[in-house]
């Protein structure tokens, strides 16, 4: 509650103190009369206000002394709190605010003068002082601090901080009176966090201490979850909350996806994550997410970008398909093979890859060849039949035979109407006649036999109904004139004129 004492009191009599003081000693202060002028004794009767005073009144703690126009204020000892001087005296709460000459002040209950008398008018609340001179406003806090100094039209105070106007522009300053805001803006909004500010039709951002986080440069400004979307001349962008540019405001419209944000520019779609970042340049008629990579199309045709950006398959294919492990690519009618590296396995010349075990078969032009996993060519694609036998393939071209290992080395050349594995041998047919050759392609025999059969270390060969047997670089072990040949136990027999015989010095390998 605040209480008054101005000259009008002077009015009233004197006797109007003596009986407000009628009780106690403890309570009684008697008044001294001197020559028309009044004092205080104490209930002792010692001299603790002069009589010099026109009048003086008491109300709880203070007396009101007034003498020569001019009021003050003197405590139960009789000690000048408030120096008589002054035209009017407003004792509120633990303090006195006081007038003269038309400018105020303010003085705390142990006499000292708080806030200058400099000011046209002050009224305190629970927290500041308010004060007014020359029309502007300013706030001192209780103990007399300057906080902000009187250069604004309006103060108001709101949580944690004072709205400011001044010139019909808004700022904010913090309880301690420092700028946070200058007060520049046509509006000032507190919002989670920060504050949002306004100029000229212009918003930005400013954080709660005072730093720009986005410039009053933009139409429209809107928070989303973990950045702020802005739009500026019909374009959008994204600042994060920290305010840096993630994406500059020159897109006509931008997506969050999970991980990453889709653009779109004049029509065209590209790709920045979330640092801001461009994964995909914003050329592209059309971007999906799939899982591990983006697939993007442009003029009709398709190509693959990895999630850092990085182009994995050029946009120049009809189609791209993903199977485990690699990218089928079509182009022109042509099929071709990527690893998800981007690395060419099968270039897209063929007209069909089939994916076998450990290796791609390929067909173009109705000619069939062997790539491995890795894009290295086992066989190039100039046979008519390609067949995987155990180790090795056995080959068909121009209506000739031949037999390659699984690293694309020649074991059988492509000569022979027919090859055929018969035990560690390959059988090697040419018209009517058999040869062999080993397992390694080391020949034992031209085709120059009726039939070969051939066994570990030897063949048994026969021509023109004759038979005999050869070793496996060729030479002869039993010449070939035996209508039949047979063992028994150690000993190798003949037929010969329809008479076995025992043919000497032949030890066939065991």
């Amino acid at each position: 509650m605040k209480f008054r004492y101005i000259l009008f009191l002077l009015l009233f009599p004197v006797s109007l103190y003596a009986q407000q003081y009628k009780g106690t000693d403890a309570d009684h202060f008697p008044l001294l009369e001197k020559g028309g002028k009044y004092g205080i004794l104490n209930a002792r009767g010692d001299v603790i206000i002069p009589p010099q005073y026109d009048t003086i009144l008491r109300f709880r703690d203070d007396f009101i002394v007034i003498g020569d126009g001019a009021a003050g204020v003197c405590d139960l000892k009789g000690n000048i709190v408030v120096p008589v001087e002054f035209k009017e005296i407003d004792r509120n709460g633990a303090w006195f605010i006081v007038k003269k000459a038309g400018k105020k002040g303010v003085y705390d209950l142990s006499g000292n003068r708080i806030i200058p008398v400099e000011y046209d008018n002050i009224t305190r609340n629970s927290a500041w002082f308010r004060v007014t001179k020359e029309g502007r406003l300013g706030i001192y806090d209780l103990s007399g601090n300057a906080v902000i100094p009187p250069t604004y039209d309006e103060i108001k105070r709101e949580s944690g901080w004072y709205r400011v106007v001044r010139d019909g522009k808004t700022g904010i300053c913090d309880l301690s009176g420092n700028t946070v805001i200058p007060p520049a803006f046509d509006s000032v909004k507190r919002e989670s966090g920060w504050f949002r500010v306004m100029k000229g039709g212009k918003t930005g951002i400013y954080d709660l201490s005072g730093n720009t986080v986005i410039p009053p440069v933009y139409d429209e400004i809107r928070r989303e979850s973990g950045w702020f979307r802005v739009m500026k001349g019909g374009k959008t962008g994204i600042f994060d909350l920290s305010g840096n540019i993630v994406i500059p405001a020159v897109y006509d419209e931008i997506r969050r996806e999970s991980g990453w944000f889709l653009i779109v520019k004049e029509g065209k779609m590209g790709v920045y994550d979330l640092s801001g970042n461009i994964i995909v340049p914003a050329v592209c008629d059309n971007i999906t997410r799939e899982s591990g990579w983006f697939r993007v199309t442009k003029d009709g045709k398709t190509g693959i970008y990895d999630l850092s950006g990085n182009v994995v398959i050029p946009k120049v294919y009809d189609e791209i398909t993903r199977e485990s492990g690699w990218f089928r690519v079509v182009k022109d009618g042509k099929t071709g093979i990527f690893d998800l590296s981007g690395n060419i396995i099968v270039p897209a010349v063929c007209d069909k890859v089939t994916r076998e075990s450990g290796w791609f078969r390929v067909t173009k032009e109705g000619k069939t060849g062997i790539y491995d996993l890795s894009g290295n060519v086992i066989l190039p694609a100039e046979y008519d039949e390609v067949i995987r036998e155990g180790g090795w393939f056995r080959v068909k071209k121009d209506g000739e035979t031949g037999v390659y290992d699984l690293s694309g080395n020649e074991i059988i050349p492509v000569f022979y109407d027919h090859v055929k594995r018969e035990g560690a041998y390959f059988i090697l047919t040419q018209g009517d006649r058999q040869g062999a050759a080993s397992l390694d392609g080391d020949l034992v025999t031209d085709p120059q036999y009726d039939r070969i059969h051939c066994y570990r270390g030897y063949c048994l060969v026969t021509l023109d109904d004759k038979k005999g047997v050869i070793d496996d670089r060729g030479g002869v072990i039993i010449p070939i004139e035996y209508d039949d040949l047979r063992v028994e136990g150690r000993k190798v027999m003949g037929l010969k004129d329809n008479a076995w015989e025992e043919i000497p010095g032949v030890k066939l390998p065991e």
